[in-house]
């Protein structure tokens, strides 16, 4: 039997603590809730317009307080990328790096089976295939378990690239693979652990190389130097230039696709598009350097980070963007960011470590929910465990 709530104070929330009304006979309580003599109001005051479905909401989003998690990953290495799976948080970096963590607040842990002195640029997790890191000199990493062993993938092309970025693409793991022979190439295989293909993405010419891919299900994405943008929807049989980019003389490090369009961003500039082989133009106000652009679903905000401390938010690609207050703005850099339904965390130069909780309470330790039959209705409240 379900309840019918109604909520006396819907545009701010109902006070931890308060009646809440009931269609049902309240004497018939779901098993989870706790009959109690009295409700204690831990947080109203701190916290008054939280609830979900017992009295709270998630309280925070990217543009909200971040905390640097200064322990939390020992060492000066840079980490380039974070990303999640399977209940485990994974940080790559230079000088092949690589930590993880189950809670990013926590404290990190060093795996040193991946024996490669090269950058690590991009990590990603896939339910079927597992975990896939990419890097310097076409370095390419495997494992089932980023804890243990990771093995090297040597059934790769000839030539050496830099491989920045990589996502997966309906059966497809397809990484921007810069920096061959002046041209523009990517990698692509349905095995992450077998034989990669190598892909010119646009013909032979200046020495430009292709930095990001990025994709929104339908579309792949590659950009980089001189400002290349191409695009495709099977990375096996060839990639269009789009031209129609505001500049040749910028560098993309990043993409990023929200419900209003595309976001790049890169060397002093972000640019947004509403489809990839449309215009790009510039974003007013947004001079960089930038390294990271990324959508967070969750909360409907794209998030573009870089030098400076740079972290904006915004809910549409044009703005306006807001710079978060919570990091400092010099001495350090963002180069990645990824989330769960609990954390969002970015990562950055020197083993910067910064995480934004989304909830000012842990659900499952920190708090229950109790309830008093009381005249009709329900009383919540929150009391410590």
């Amino acid at each position: 039997m379900g309840f019918q709530k109604q909520y006396p104070h819907e545009d701010s929330g109902v006070p931890i603590g308060g009646l809440q009304e009931f269609s049902t006979d309240v004497s018939v309580l779901p098993p989870d809730y706790l009959s109690t003599s009295s409700a204690q109001t831990l947080l109203q005051s701190a916290f008054p317009e939280l609830y979900d479905y017992y009295g709270l909401i998630a309280d925070r989003t990217p543009a909200d307080l971040w905390v640097e998690n200064s322990g939390g990953v020992p060492g000066s290495d840079s980490l380039q990328a974070v990303a999640f799976g399977d209940g485990l948080w994974v940080a790559v970096g230079n000088n092949g790096t690589v930590w993880t963590a189950s809670d990013p607040t926590g404290t990190w842990t060093e795996n040193t089976s991946v024996p490669s002195s090269e950058t690590l640029y991009d990590v990603l997790y896939d339910e079927t295939d597992g975990w896939l890191i990419v890097g310097n000199n076409g370095t390419v990493w495997t494992a089932s378990d980023p804890t243990g062993t990771w093995t090297e993938n040597t059934n790769l092309p000839a030539r050496a690239a830099q491989l920045r970025s990589v996502v997966k693409f309906g059966t497809y793991y397809v990484a921007a693979a810069g920096n061959v022979a002046s041209n523009k190439y990517v990698w692509y295989a349905t095995d992450p652990s077998g034989t990669w293909t190598e892909q010119l993405a646009y013909g032979a010419g200046a020495s430009s190389t292709v930095l990001s891919v990025a994709t929104d299900g339908e579309t792949l994405v590659l950009a980089g130097q001189s400002g290349q943008v191409y695009y495709t929807t099977d990375p096996t049989s060839g990639w269009f230039l789009n031209s129609n980019v505001p500049s040749t003389s910028i560098t993309t490090l990043s993409m990023t696709v929200t419900p209003d369009g595309w976001i790049a961003a890169g060397s002093g500039f972000a640019m947004k598009a509403s489809a990839p082989d449309g215009a790009w133009s510039f974003i007013s106000g947004l001079t960089g350097p930038y390294v990271d652009a990324f959508y967070d679903d969750s909360s409907g905000l794209a998030i573009i980070s870089g030098a400076s401390g740079a972290l904006l938010t915004s809910s549409t690609p044009s703005g306006p963007w807001t710079q978060n207050p919570s990091p400092p703005t010099s001495g350090l850099t963002f180069n990645g960011i990824a989330r769960n339904s609990d954390f969002i965390v970015a990562v950055g130069n020197t083993g910067a470590l910064w995480t934004c909780t989304r909830f000012s309470y842990n659900k499952s330790t920190q708090f229950i929910v109790t309830a008093i039959p009381s005249s009709g209705a329900i009383q919540y409240a929150l009391r410590a465990k």
